[in-house]
């Protein structure tokens, strides 16, 4: 879909935004013959609480065709009656201050309200510091504002998490992404031992850029942590057992995560992402016989492998189906490995070269 220009005095350069109505109220409805016609109607503000008086709203179905059109009134009101259909909104300001917006598929079946925020002309400098849930920096990821028709801006975390963007003033989707197999600091999914990469995203236009803007502290949210505990027979820990996901013969192979829905963060629900983990180098048990992977929740399920110690003579344990929407905590108690020895022969007694024995069991 391609946002509409709008003449006005308004800057003939001044974008239009894209954005997706989210209320409705019921008002009065009737019909005229056998088509049903429905009030619209609502306020243009300033993105705060002050209407835009004199903005002319005008109704268009398909790309130009105008079915309806009207201004707000001293305080930003409208009203106008359409049919039942789908439109785009076009409201053009009668100001140069602000920049002209369509508001695209309205569907209306029903009266409702649509409330459009106008967007100042000019930039806006978003400042601010990216934490964890346990408020501490974290570094090494890229934060990008998307909008529609301006170049995305991009911003890579400092050490202390703090980040800075100048962009112009419109609507943009909040994207954080790690470079592959980085090592962001802070409760997050990726960490010196462990291959990694994963990426968060808003929906497209849900942050609102009306002028500078310091955020103070931006929140991720909380991930999922999958801990183990390893001991052995009697009980004791057991430091340095590998820690993989599933596929511990294959470093190079990924396990994927999508996300889980529900997350937010500054207030904006996040709407897609996911974590890859490789098996590069995989976390270990400390003294304490515990090692933690972190994802962000997935509605799917992961398996992982713990591998003790070479000279331990204990057995791989396989962990397979564990939940990742909240966190878990697994204690594995090992077993002593039996060896398990022979030569395979044909039915005359003669050696069998180059065939592949595997013992498939349960967990």
């Amino acid at each position: 879909m391609c946002p509409q220009d709008a003449d006005s005095g308004a800057s003939a350069s001044a974008p239009v935004f894209e954005v997706r109505p989210s209320s409705q109220s019921s008002t009065t409805g009737g019909s005229i013959g056998t088509a049903a016609v429905y009030t619209l109607s609502g306020r243009v503000t300033d993105g705060l609480s002050t209407g835009v008086p004199s903005s002319v709203v005008v109704m268009q179905a398909g790309t130009s065709t105008a079915v309806a059109q009207t201004t707000t009134d001293s305080s930003g009101a409208y009203s106008t009656t359409v049919s039942d259909g789908s439109y785009d909104v076009v409201v053009t300001p009668n100001s140069s201050s602000f920049v002209p917006r369509t508001v695209f598929e309205v569907s209306v079946s029903s009266p409702r309200v649509l409330d459009v925020a106008l967007v100042r002309v000019g930039t806006g400098q978003l400042t601010g510091r990216l934490v964890d849930r346990l408020g501490q920096p974290v570094s090494q990821v890229v934060m990008s504002l998307v909008g529609s028709g301006v170049p995305t801006v991009s911003y890579t975390t400092s050490t202390d998490g703090t980040f800075a963007f100048t962009v112009p003033n419109g609507q943009y989707q909040l994207q954080l992404t790690t470079n592959n197999c980085s090592s962001p600091s802070g409760d997050v999914p990726g960490t010196a031992t462990a291959g990694c990469y994963w990426d968060l995203a808003t929906a497209a236009q849900a942050l609102q850029v009306s002028g500078n803007r310091n955020f103070g502290d931006l929140a991720l949210p909380s991930p999922t942590h999958v801990t183990v505990t390893v001991v052995d027979p009697a009980g004791a820990p057991v430091p340095g057992a590998a820690f993989n996901i599933g596929n511990v013969s294959c470093v190079r192979c990924g396990a994927y995560f999508p996300i889980a829905q529900g997350m937010t963060i500054g207030g904006m629900p996040i709407t897609t992402g996911s974590t890859t983990l490789w098996n590069y180098t995989p976390p270990s048990t400390d003294a304490s016989g515990r090692a933690t992977i972190l994802v962000w929740p997935s509605t799917t399920t992961g398996s992982f492998t713990v591998t003790p110690p070479p000279a331990s003579g204990y057995g791989a344990v396989a962990l397979n189906n564990t939940p990742l929407t909240t966190d878990q905590s697994i204690t594995i108690r090992l077993e002593t490995a039996s060896q398990l020895t022979g030569r395979l022969v044909d039915r005359l007694g003669q050696p069998v070269s180059q065939v592949v024995m595997s013992l498939v069991g349960s967990g």
